[in-house]
């Protein structure tokens, strides 16, 4: 299994490319996790059967990352999630919020 790197960033954000193209020339796997596309288009999975741990999964596309094969992490940026625009604003006010900590928690871990 290859040594992987989680690069929490924003989808905007050039740089972080760069930041990937070095971790690959050391020979380590990028997994880019742009925190804008959550929960639209990238996810977390939690699996939890009895007598079991629980696993923790990044989704992005066909690509599902076990949180534990993570050996580091490089945090750059954070941006909220990009909601509908067909939500109601007090419900987009609340899963802005509900995200935001849900993803901090897990950074936090």
């Amino acid at each position: 299994m290859a040594k992987r790197v989680l690069l929490i960033t924003h989808s905007g954000d050039y740089p972080a490319g760069l930041v990937a193209n070095a971790v690959r020339a050391r020979g380590w796997e990028p997994i880019r996790f742009d925190t804008d596309q959550f929960p639209a288009a990238v996810g977390l999975v939690l699996r939890q059967s009895t007598n079991c741990p629980p696993e923790f999964h990044f989704r992005s596309g066909a690509l599902e990352v076990d949180l534990a094969s993570i050996r580091s992490v490089w945090y750059r940026r954070f941006y909220g999630a990009q909601l509908s625009e067909e939500l109601e604003p007090q419900y987009a006010q609340y899963s802005r919020m509900e995200t935001r900590t849900l993803l901090s928690a897990l950074f936090a871990a």
